[in-house]
Order: C-alpha cells, then sequence, then structure tokens
C-alpha cells in the first residue's frame, strides 16, 4: 500500500516539474495586469496534477469508480483547454454540466427526488464558479482544500463512498502542487484545470457527506469561500459592476493588495477559519447542528461586512 502512495507522489513530482518546463516553452504564463494579486509572470495551469492524481488512484487502487474519475477529468480538461485558448462559455458550461452530473450519478443523488438533483446541480455549479474565482493569491486554494479535506476525514466513518486511499492520493496531490504554489513568489499557479477539478473534488466530498448523513448542516464546510464570493457579488451587483469580469474586489484581495498582507498568511488565515468552523460540529449536538449553522453563517457575514466596511474607509481616507 505504501509503495502505490510512494509512486503517486513521484509521478506528480515529475509531472509537475515536466508541465512547468512545457508551459515556460509554449508560453502558458499568468502576467500581471492592474486586476492581478501578483507581481511577475508566472506558470498557470498547474493543477493539473489534480485530474492526473486522481487517475492514478483509479489505476492503483479503485476500478470502479470510473464515473468519479472520469468527471474530475472532463472539467479539468476543459479547464486546461481554457487555460490554453480561451475558449467561449458555451463548451465551458456543457462539460461543467456534464461533469457534474455524473458527479451525482455517482454520489447516488440520482436516487433522490428531482428537486433536490436540481438544487444540488446548483449548489456545485455555482461552487465550482465560486471556487474558480477564489483562486487569486498564492496558496489559497490549496489551504483551503487541505482544511476541507481534514474536516472530511474527521468524519469518514460517516462517509461511505470516500476510501482513505482517495484522500491519500489526493492529499499528496495538494502537498505536491504546495511545493509550487504555497510561498510568496510562487512558481505555478492552478488554473482553470486546477481549481475546476480541484473544486469538483471538494464538492464530491462534501454532497457524499450530506448524502450519506441526510445532514444539509455540513454545507458549513464550504461556508467562508460561501460567504466571500456571496457577498463579494452582492456588492458588486449594487455597485453595478459586471460580476463576470476579473476584478480585485473579494476580502481576501482586499487583504493582500490594499493592506499588503502576506499573501499565504490571508491563505492560512481563510484555511484556518474554515478548519476551526468545521472542528465546531465535534462539539455541537446533532439536534441543534442547524442552529450553529445558521449562526455560523451570520456571524461569517458580519465578519466580512465589518472587514469590508473599515477597509473601504482606510481606502477613502489615503
Amino acid at each position: 500500500m505504501i509503495i502505490h502512495y510512494l509512486i503517486i507522489f513521484l509521478l506528480l513530482t515529475i509531472s509537475m516539474g515536466a508541465y512547468i518546463k512545457w508551459a515556460k516553452k509554449y508560453g502558458l504564463i499568468d502576467k500581471p495586469n492592474e486586476r492581478s494579486s501578483h507581481e511577475r509572470p508566472t506558470v498557470r495551469g498547474g493543477g493539473i496534477i489534480f485530474p492526473v492524481a486522481v487517475l492514478c488512484w483509479g489505476l492503483l487502487f479503485d476500478h470502479s469508480a470510473w464515473p468519479l474519475i472520469i468527471s474530475i477529468i472532463l472539467i479539468g480538461g476543459i479547464g486546461f483547454l481554457d487555460d490554453r485558448y480561451s475558449l467561449h462559455q458555451l463548451p465551458r458550461l456543457a462539460v461543467q454540466s456534464i461533469s457534474v452530473f455524473i458527479l451525482l450519478y455517482f454520489v447516488e443523488a440520482f436516487e433522490l427526488p428531482y428537486l433536490f438533483i436540481g438544487v444540488g446541480f446548483i449548489l456545485i455549479t455555482g461552487w465550482l464558479n465560486a471556487f474558480n474565482f477564489m483562486d487569486g493569491i498564492n496558496g489559497i486554494s490549496v489551504l483551503y482544500a487541505a482544511s476541507v479535506m481534514a474536516g472530511v476525514y474527521v468524519y469518514r466513518e460517516s462517509v461511505t463512498h470516500v476510501p482513505d486511499s482517495f484522500m491519500f492520493a489526493t492529499g499528496i496531490a495538494l502537498v505536491v502542487f504546495a511545493f509550487v504554489n504555497l510561498k510568496k513568489k510562487a512558481i505555478a499557479f492552478a488554473g482553470d484545470v486546477g481549481s475546476l477539478s480541484l473544486g469538483l473534488l471538494i464538492a464530491y466530498f462534501i454532497a457524499d457527506l450530506i448524502i450519506t448523513t441526510g445532514r444539509w448542516e455540513f454545507i458549513l464546510f464550504l461556508g467562508v469561500y460561501g460567504v466571500d464570493s456571496v457577498m463579494t457579488i452582492m456588492h458588486r451587483l449594487k455597485r453595478g459592476e459586471n460580476i463576470f469580469e476579473a476584478h480585485r474586489s473579494h476580502l481576501y484581495q482586499y487583504l493582500a493588495n490594499e493592506l499588503k498582507i502576506s499573501h499565504v498568511t490571508v491563505s492560512f488565515l481563510y484555511a484556518a477559519l474554515q478548519f476551526v468552523i468545521i472542528l465546531g460540529f465535534l462539539f455541537i449536538p446533532l439536534q441543534i447542528a442547524w442552529i450553529y449553522t445558521i449562526a455560523t453563517l451570520v456571524v461569517l457575514v458580519g465578519i466580512y461586512e465589518s472587514a469590508t466596511y473599515l477597509m473601504t474607509q482606510k481606502m477613502k481616507i489615503h
């Protein structure tokens, strides 16, 4: 068993090094602009190792999980093409929708009433786009994903479809990617291939946890990102902005760009806050879990609004 994890680590490490060389040769580079949070050209698409990790896991551990593997490869593939060629929204949306439906099939969501299937599709699609947009500073996606995965691992006895081997394989991919992303000057960014495939992986963990336990409250595992994304969209709509255009309006972007707090520090802050919220479920009776969930979301909204207001006032003064 250990030799299998070592093989995955070596394959991912080699793949990452080879990809970075290839990306530099063919110009797959993110160049800074006025909306960027980085200051130097950086390789885009390093998150390609997440679909590779899932494929390796399927070949080495579980030959029956092909619906899950195909969904991750599909969404990662369309993300890679978008990184490479800047695709039109229609093929992106079509492949993304297919991937989400395959994922719902794999977690046996189609055994639920149609209403729940529709809600699940909308929520996962919204989550994917939120996770994609939130991937804006060094380390934030990899650390946030690690915090959610660690939380799922705590509750793994309730998750029937997520074997430890899958979490370990995904964790190895996070470690390898962290070596090139979780630093002051990142060597590579995840790109759409990374953020979409990693976002779908997280959606799989949470969807399976919710369906298996029947507890919708586990949506709180995505609370920090969710509140930042939704509140940012609401503020941008209020200002009359196009919410589909690139921007630097997320709270974490204000912290990193306006207050000049280290990217890695902000990323750790987001991940740590999410993990603490997840651990809260260990001390809350199931009977009042819904109260904990709603109260936590209200507090997160309060934190977002207060921090955004204070920073906005500070920016006006300067």
